[in-house]
């Protein structure tokens, strides 16, 4: 996010201010549907956002 100059309330692919916070601080894994808009929206592979092992 900061690469790209982004508050965590221009994210709303991954959720509400809330939860954007807990995902950036590790309290909440970034979900198969979040990776996907994510993705989407940044024009890479929505594998990129997800852990090791996770797949969409």
């Amino acid at each position: 996010m900061e690469a790209q100059g982004l508050t965590q309330a221009q994210v709303p692919e991954v959720g509400v201010q809330p939860l954007v916070s807990a995902v950036l601080s590790g309290k909440r894994a970034i979900t198969p549907r979040m990776a996907m808009a994510l993705g989407r929206r940044f024009k890479i592979p929505p594998d990129a956002f997800l852990s090791q092992g996770g797949h969409v």
